[in-house]
């Protein structure tokens, strides 16, 4: 069922990436995870944004260079993924890992 999943997402994606990948090929770019490295400073990029409402609010207490703040949504969906499942959760038909409740 992964397998199927990731063949339609490069399928659906292939038009967008397409463009990026012959541009890649074509001139020769090329970015490596040296290159890539003096961008990274450390977590607390994670925390600083350059939006001036989260900057006002906390993020000028730990600036840097490369703000990585990916949001609260992000943050909060991230958190709801980690929670433990619901026993008393109602599965959803047709979807992967519903339980059976035959006796």
């Amino acid at each position: 069922m992964i397998g199927l999943a990731a063949a339609v997402g490069c399928l659906v994606l292939s038009p967008f990436l397409l463009p990026y990948w012959r541009a890649s090929q074509e001139q020769g770019l090329d970015a490596s995870l040296e290159d890539a490295g003096p961008l990274f400073r450390g977590v607390t990029d994670y925390f600083t944004t350059a939006g001036r409402l989260h900057y006002g609010l906390w993020s000028y207490r730990v600036a840097s260079f490369t703000p990585l703040f990916p949001g609260f949504a992000a943050m909060a969906l991230a958190g709801v993924a980690l929670l433990p499942e619901s026993r008393g959760a109602t599965s959803v038909p047709g979807c992967a890992g519903q339980r059976s409740s035959a006796a």
